[in-house]
């Protein structure tokens, strides 16, 4: 699911999620070469975590991605796992479908803190996360749920066309 609270929407996926055959021509240029560069020589201590190593993820196409991760192999966390969802997840864009192979192939590790910036037709955003503690047990029932009042849709590409252009930023013309 993916959810919109202002709209209290949810937008229901089965994944994969496929192009229908005949748009498929229509993204062919929408391509994206990734880069990894492992520096797992390069550690420090963040949190309770010793020895995280640093990594460098580059994206290049029709937007620039560049990602720092601070990644540990002490999380105790099934990164096979774990990166297997998250590439399944990406497959959904075009854009970011490769990227999903390259943070697969950082398993075991497990990225502690990730500084992300994207930057497309001249505007950048910047995101920084970091894990401040990891609990492995199961998630308490309804967690997974659509929140009541919400309403409930299936992606189809009409769906999906549409949170592209809501998410596109607004070009002001004079």
């Amino acid at each position: 699911y993916m959810l919109f609270p202002e709209k209290k929407e949810a937008i229901e996926f089965d994944l994969p999620f496929m192009l229908p055959d005949y748009l498929e021509p229509l993204f062919e240029d929408v391509e994206m070469s990734w880069d990894v560069n492992r520096q797992l020589t390069n550690k420090k201590t963040i949190g309770k975590w010793k020895d995280c190593s640093r990594v460098l993820v580059r994206g290049r196409g029709v937007l620039n991605v560049d990602m720092e991760l601070w990644v540990s192999r002490d999380t105790g966390v099934d990164t096979r796992a774990f990166h297997t969802m998250v590439g399944e997840s990406l497959k959904v864009s075009p854009i970011y479908r490769d990227m999903g192979e390259k943070l697969y192939s950082l398993s075991p590790y497990f990225a502690i803190r990730s500084t992300s910036t994207v930057e497309q037709m001249g505007i950048t955003f910047k995101t920084v996360a970091e894990v401040k503690r990891i609990d492995i047990k199961d998630a308490p029932v309804g967690t997974y749920d659509v929140p009541e009042g919400y309403k409930l849709n299936k992606m189809d590409f009409s769906s999906y066309l549409s949170l592209i252009r809501e998410r596109q930023p607004e070009i002001k013309t004079n």
